[in-house]
């Protein structure tokens, strides 16, 4: 069965190393070696050639379609656990794109049995990864794609802050989570964000978010500053109109601002008129860009024979 000039070989052998049980003969007719699984964890999957190594780990986490349709993931999930494991701690590693999704994935909806100690491995990843941007924007990804468990999430992205600080990059984090806010109020409730992110968070990216930012600030002044006239407040805001037409609100917290304020006396009437027609697409966007996102897992397998019913 692992022998001969099938297109799909690759795959067969990727799910018979996903069986249940591994077993001996099957190994050894695949990776050609006795008694492989009776040495440690990083001497076994250096045996692996790097597309095999590949294709048992998209295998086991079920991604690409129609691999978890197919109801051959997750099987002998301590063998693979293990080697998931292992390439987590090195993100130069073969696989090592696949194993972080499978790990967040879970973690988001909160870490099953086999990740117990979840978080501290998180901690792991994230002090020793050289280009954080890979897990961060798994993070954001996973984060936005499910109703996620709120604790563990918070931990997560606390996590994530501390090592971020520690490196001297946390503005380049910030700037990250600006750059994809959108996506990130594609989660299942939009307030969840001020539970896993924090206010002071929260605070920090609504100053990198434009307009948002720009918009904030000029209504903040006109509400702390009594020398401004009506027309002068007019004027000013009128300025910055062109820069809100061309890049549309970004944040829910904006819109939800500007409502609390439409009856504040610091701003004019023609302000609250135009700010009450300021569309609302942030929904639309961040679908476009989540789907975007998600395209990254649902490339074409290779050599993979497809049934075509007649």
């Amino acid at each position: 069965m692992v022998k001969g000039n099938r297109k799909d070989l690759r795959w067969i052998k990727a799910v018979l190393l996903n069986s249940y049980k591994l077993h001996d003969e099957i190994v050894f007719e695949i990776l050609g070696e006795k008694d492989l699984l009776n040495n440690e964890i990083e001497y076994i999957v250096s045996k692996f050639p790097n597309q095999l190594l590949r294709d048992c780990l998209n295998v086991f986490c079920g991604f690409p379609q129609p691999l978890w349709w197919l109801a051959v993931h997750h099987k002998n999930i301590d063998f693979w656990n293990k080697v998931i494991r292992y390439i987590l701690t090195n993100e130069t590693h073969i696989g090592f794109d696949i194993c972080i999704e499978e790990f967040l994935r879970d973690g988001v909806n909160r870490f099953s049995k086999e990740w117990n100690d979840g978080l501290e491995l998180w901690e792991k990843i994230c002090t020793t990864i050289k280009n954080k941007s890979i897990i961060a924007n798994s993070l954001i990804k996973n984060t936005s794609a499910c109703t996620c468990n709120i604790p563990t999430v918070k931990g997560l992205w606390s996590i994530l802050f501390e090592c971020y600080k520690k490196s001297d990059q946390e503005n380049d984090l910030i700037s990250l989570i600006a750059e994809n806010i959108e996506i990130l109020q594609q989660t299942g409730h939009k307030e969840d964000l001020f539970k896993f992110l924090g206010q002071q968070n929260i605070n920090k990216v609504i100053q990198e978010l434009i307009p948002d930012g720009i918009v904030i600030n000029l209504l903040h002044l006109f509400s702390t500053n009594s020398l401004f006239t009506e027309n002068d407040k007019n004027e000013m805001f009128f300025k910055i109109i062109p820069i809100i037409d061309e890049k549309p609100i970004r944040f829910f917290v904006t819109l939800n601002y500007f409502k609390n304020i439409s009856n504040e006396n610091f701003i004019t009437t023609e302000i609250k008129e135009r700010l009450n027609r300021i569309p609302n697409l942030i929904d639309e966007i961040g679908e476009k860009k989540l789907a975007i996102l998600n395209q990254q897992f649902q490339y074409k397998l290779d050599e993979w024979i497809e049934y075509e019913r007649k």
